[in-house]
């Protein structure tokens, strides 16, 4: 958390953590003078697990949808489809600087857990999405991480009401970048 303190700014750990206060200016040294021990010993105090009610992800007609045992969206951060059969999706939203609900985290789209991948690609129309950051390759270590959600490069593909298209594809040393437009109702939008 970040406290404002005579127009000082001022880091401090969460709840469960020491309470003492540092200022930014002073929070590279405080770091420096902490031991190995002292570090292990605040890490141990994060908490573990979920810590928040999931009850939706719980739901007997969502369960299809949790890909991991253990990683849920918690009720009052994950994103609510609209004008869909179901509101679920396993994806949270994320606060960012000065910015509530600035992203969203969901896990790799597999058609095990969203058939024809609508649900993702209606989450990012509600949302507005503007950036897909895909951290996982398709497969890893010979273990599939997640499918082609996307159509190919010069194509288009319908999921549920929404058209998509890949419009281009750069590949570089340790990424790739697409293009998409995505549509409902003839209505596009352009991202990457």
């Amino acid at each position: 958390m970040k406290f404002e303190e005579k127009g000082a700014k001022y880091y401090n750990n969460a709840d469960t953590m020491n309470k003492q206060k540092v200022a930014v200016f002073s929070l590279t040294k405080y770091l420096i003078e902490k031991t190995d021990i002292d570090i292990e010993e605040e890490f141990e105090k994060f908490p573990y697990g979920l810590t928040k009610p999931y009850a939706v992800s719980q739901k007997h007609e969502h369960i299809q949808r949790n890909r991991y045992k253990g990683i849920y969206p918690y009720d009052d951060t994950r994103v609510k489809l609209r004008d869909f059969e179901t509101d679920y999706i396993n994806a949270s939203f994320i606060d960012g600087y000065n910015k509530r609900h600035a992203y969203i985290a969901a896990l790799g789209p597999m058609s095990k857990q969203l058939g024809d991948f609508s649900p993702f690609w209606q989450m990012i129309w509600q949302e507005k999405v503007e950036k897909i950051v895909m951290l996982t390759n398709l497969v890893e270590d010979g273990k599939d991480k997640c499918e082609q959600y996307w159509p190919h490069p010069g194509t288009s593909k319908h999921y549920g009401m929404h058209s998509v298209s890949c419009l281009n594809e750069d590949e570089y040393a340790d990424y790739k970048r697409r293009e998409f437009t995505i549509s409902k109702k003839r209505v596009p939008r352009s991202f990457l």
